[in-house]
C-alpha cells in the first residue's frame, strides 16, 4: 500500500487550461473559455514503444497547432472589434452591453458563421451578426496534423462587452492588423514558435516552426514575416503553388476587398487601404503566386518596397519591377 501511494503521489499533475481567455480590443472586450490545448502538455511516455512515442508526438503537434489557431481566432475577432463597436453605438447599445455568440471559422475557406445566444443586448447582437456572419476573413490555420488531412472545428464562444465608440473605424483593407495571431507592429522576436530568422539587407524574415502545414483562407501556402532594423513586423509574404490555388487566392481576396485594381506594368493585382496594401503577383519562372501584405509607411521608410501601387504612376514603374524589393528568389 505504501508503494502504491508513493507511485500516485509521484505522478505529474498537469496545469489545466485557463478558465477564461480575455482579449481587450478597440471598443470591445471578448472572453472565451480556455481550451484543453491551452493547458500544460503531457510529458513524453516513459515506454520505449515506438507506437507510444509516435502517438505522443502526433498529439503534441495537434495541441501546438490548435493553440496557434486559437490565438489567430482571438486576433481576427479583435481586429473586427472597431466595426462591431461602431455599429453598436450607432444602433443605441449602451456602454456595458453584453452578448454571447459562437463564431465558427469554416476550414475550407475561412468564412465565418455566427450564432448569437438569446438574452443579450439586441442592438449589439445584431451588429455582431451583421459584421461577422458570412464574412470572408484572412484566416491562417493548420490542417495536416489532423486525421485524413481534415481541419478541426474552430468555433469559440465569446462573451462580448461593449466598451464604447472605437477610436477609429478602419477601411475594409485595413481591418485585419494581424495574420495567424502575429500583429503588424509587434516585435519579430515575440512571434511564438519562430525559428532563426533569415536576413535580407536590413530586414529579417521570420518563419514559424508550426507553419509547415498552414493554409491561408483554406489554400496551402508558405509564408514569412518581414521585420525592420528595430525588429518590428512591417509585412508578410505568402506563396501558393499552381494555377488553381492562384485563381482561388485571387477570388477570395476579391470576396474580402472587392474587385481590386490591376497594375499593367507590375503585372499584378492590388488592394490599397490607408494603412495596408495587398499585392498579388506571379513569381517569374515558377508555378508560384505571391501575395505580399505591407504596412505602407514603414515599408517605404525602410526600403522594403520600392513603390506602393496607387502612389506611383504606371508610366514610372519598370516592366520588370516586383513590389517586394528584398524577395526576388
Amino acid at each position: 500500500m505504501i508503494l502504491f501511494v508513493a507511485a500516485v503521489l509521484a505522478a505529474p499533475v498537469l496545469l489545466p487550461p485557463p478558465e477564461v481567455v480575455l482579449t481587450v480590443a478597440d471598443g470591445m472586450t471578448m472572453s472565451r473559455p480556455g481550451d484543453d490545448a491551452e493547458g500544460e502538455d503531457p510529458l513524453a511516455p516513459d515506454s520505449g514503444s515506438q507506437s507510444a512515442q509516435d502517438s505522443w508526438s502526433f498529439l503534441m503537434e495537434r495541441r501546438r497547432d490548435r493553440r496557434v489557431d486559437l490565438i489567430a481566432t482571438d486576433a481576427i475577432i479583435a481586429d473586427h472589434s472597431p466595426l462591431i463597436a461602431a455599429c453598436a453605438v450607432a444602433a443605441g447599445a449602451p456602454v456595458g452591453a453584453k452578448v454571447t455568440a459562437t463564431v465558427t471559422f469554416a476550414s475550407p475557406n475561412a468564412v465565418l458563421s455566427v450564432w448569437v445566444q438569446g438574452g443579450g443586448d439586441a442592438a449589439l447582437a445584431e451588429c455582431i451578426r451583421s459584421t461577422l456572419h458570412k464574412r470572408q476573413v484572412g484566416g491562417l490555420f493548420h490542417t495536416v496534423a489532423y486525421p485524413s488531412g481534415s481541419m478541426p472545428t474552430l468555433n469559440p464562444t465569446w462573451a462580448f462587452t461593449l466598451l464604447g465608440a472605437p477610436t477609429a473605424v478602419p477601411s475594409p483593407v485595413d481591418v485585419e492588423v494581424s495574420l495567424g495571431g502575429v500583429r503588424f507592429g509587434q516585435k519579430g522576436s515575440d512571434i511564438g514558435e519562430h525559428g532563426s530568422p533569415q536576413y535580407a539587407g536590413k530586414l529579417s524574415i521570420y518563419g514559424r516552426t508550426t507553419d509547415d502545414n498552414v493554409r491561408y483562407m483554406g489554400i496551402p501556402c508558405t509564408l514569412g514575416w518581414l521585420a525592420d532594423e528595430d525588429d518590428v513586423i512591417l509585412g508578410v509574404r505568402l506563396r501558393v503553388t499552381g494555377d488553381s490555388s492562384s485563381l482561388l487566392l485571387r477570388d477570395r481576396l476579391k470576396a474580402r476587398f472587392g474587385a481590386g485594381k490591376y497594375e499593367t506594368k507590375m503585372k499584378g493585382w492590388y488592394w490599397r487601404g490607408a494603412r495596408f496594401v495587398y499585392v498579388l503577383q506571379h513569381v517569374p519562372d515558377s508555378e508560384n503566386e505571391e501575395l505580399v501584405i505591407f504596412d505602407v509607411e514603414p515599408a517605404l521608410r525602410t526600403g522594403a518596397a520600392k513603390f506602393i501601387p496607387g502612389d506611383t504612376p504606371a508610366s514610372e514603374v519598370s516592366p520588370t519591377t516586383r513590389l517586394p524589393k528584398i524577395l526576388k528568389d
